[in-house]
């Protein structure tokens, strides 16, 4: 599986690695064969159609798409259940574009429908004068809704409130200001200023999501489904299982690489740019015994006859 210390020399393509059986087996296990089927071909489609997912890392893309369908959302971005970003890090001297999960509020409002828990799950913007109030003692909110939709849509947006009640009657809600959503974004976000990532792309949605995910997180009883969404948003994914995730966009947290799995992915790079920079054989065997695995030795073999080639 393609983790952050590892870049391989010869890249499989998505398309290859969704035609693989391993990888029809495993979605048709998740989602039944004929969806499994579907999903990758709906997969497939969207990827091709973006640019900065052909570019990425296509085992973190697998793991990415494989987390939407573990979690039965639509991979279609149109319904704003589930999305991937993309995220760019530094290996050795080189940088790698790798794929981020990131649930939408719709696919958290979803999940929370499957568990029958809930009697109302919601979260929406809040217009310049709807909001009147909190209750310090109680936390509860007091808001005066605009009813004109036409004159609402012209006030400006000031903050995001999310709100569920539960089946069994247990309440809460949570307001955050544009303000305190632009500093949580901020400090949560490596890409926040990225005009062609989420929050720059899409504040109202990003803004939803985030107070109703915070709120959930804090206060809701969470199905397994849901604690593994909370879990994989804004991962870039090594393991669908929750074994490996690394959070690379999140400045506070550390990236999990060890130094010595940095180390070798340093040295790895350096016998590749070795071998396709060598311009003649006693210059490319210089690097034969240090080869790690057979992906760069199928590389060297095919620089060893590329350069007795051209010698005749």
């Amino acid at each position: 599986m393609a983790t952050l210390t590892k870049a391989t020399a010869k890249k499989v393509t998505f398309r290859e690695l969704c035609e693989q059986p391993e990888t029809k087996a495993k979605f048709n296990e998740m989602l039944g064969e004929k969806n499994g089927v579907s999903f990758l071909d709906s997969a497939i489609r969207m990827v091709q159609n973006r640019q900065d997912l052909v570019d990425c890392e296509p085992e973190s893309v697998l793991n990415a798409v494989s987390a939407i369908a573990s979690l039965d959302l639509m991979i279609d971005p149109s319904f704003g259940q589930a999305f991937i970003d993309t995220y760019k890090f530094k290996i050795g001297l080189r940088w790698f574009n790798f794929a981020q999960f990131q649930i939408g509020y719709k696919g958290l409002i979803e999940l929370g429908h499957r568990t029958n828990s809930f009697l109302i799950i919601h979260t929406d913007d809040v217009r310049d004068g709807e909001y009147k109030s909190i209750n310090r003692m109680t936390g509860e909110i007091e808001f005066e809704w605009n009813n004109d939709q036409d004159a609402r849509k012209k006030l400006p947006v000031i903050g995001f409130i999310a709100y569920f009640q539960l089946t069994a009657g247990f309440r809460k809600s949570m307001y955050m200001t544009v303000k305190e959503m632009q500093d949580h974004g901020k400090k949560w976000s490596k890409n926040f200023r990225d005009k062609d990532k989420g929050w720059q792309k899409d504040f109202d949605g990003m803004g939803r999501k985030t107070v109703l995910k915070l709120l959930l997180d804090k206060y809701a009883p969470k199905s397994r489904e849901m604690k593994r969404a909370i879990a994989f948003d804004q991962a870039i994914i090594n393991d669908i299982h929750g074994q490996s995730l690394n959070y690379i966009d999140n400045p506070n947290t550390k990236v999990k690489v060890n130094l010595e799995d940095q180390n070798k992915a340093v040295e790895r790079q350096r016998i590749i740019d070795h071998i396709e920079n060598s311009k003649t054989i006693p210059r490319l065997e210089q690097v034969f015994e240090h080869i790690p695995d057979e992906e760069i030795r199928e590389l060297y073999d095919q620089k060893i006859i590329k350069l007795t080639t051209k010698k005749k």
